[in-house]
């Protein structure tokens, strides 16, 4: 995550040396990163195959080995994309603390001050915050950052989706093997079992 690059100057409110001190207040994560990874918890490498589609197909397949092959790929996936997630989270916490913090401090500095002879009312008052510079670009980038999270959201939810229905279609065969077979002593199911909506491997 990149910083904010501000004016050198500006009379609007918040100058760039209280900026820098604001960025550096709530700009927490790296800090947690790096302690996370004294402990040995390190990030969860993107995979390195495209990430599996799921059709009608994959639940009517007999080949156990394909099945268990796209269950693993969508849970590796899932699991990449659920770190992502969680970033992007840290990351629009401290841009909403930052966007409090400024709009707080815009609104001590312009509370006394004049509008064509007259003291501002609220909503003059408002439209000064809002339009300021500063307010603006940590405003976008905490929209930006809220639109990544709907992206990575909606992705994840379809990859927990696909991975449980899977897993129960594994279940479901492994159980109607086993039917078709039950007066075979020595067959042995391919299939793995399933605990609690997960593969067992």
């Amino acid at each position: 995550m990149t910083g904010l690059s501000l004016p050198d100057a500006t009379q609007l409110g918040v100058g760039s040396n209280e900026m820098d001190q604001i960025e550096k207040t709530w700009m927490t994560s790296y800090g947690v990163q790096t302690q996370l990874e004294k402990i040995g918890v390190v990030d969860t490498p993107q995979p390195q195959f495209t990430c599996p589609d799921v059709d009608p197909a994959t639940f009517s397949s007999t080949n156990a080995e394909e099945v268990v092959r796209t269950y693993l790929q969508l849970n590796s996936w899932f699991s990449f994309i659920a770190e992502q997630l969680s970033k992007v989270t840290i990351y629009i916490l401290e841009y909403e603390n930052m966007l409090d913090q400024v709009e707080a401090q815009l609104r001590d500095h312009f509370r006394d001050l004049k509008e064509t002879g007259r003291k501002m009312t609220k909503e003059e008052l408002n439209d000064k915050i809002v339009a300021n510079p500063e307010r603006i670009q940590i405003a976008c980038q905490l929209q930006k950052y809220r639109q990544y999270k709907t992206r990575l959201q909606t992705r994840a939810d379809a990859l927990d989706k696909s991975i449980r229905m899977i897993s129960r279609q594994v279940e479901i065969r492994r159980q109607e093997l086993e039917l078709n077979h039950v007066n075979q002593p020595a067959h042995k199911s391919q299939w793995a079992p399933v605990h609690n909506g997960r593969f067992q491997t």
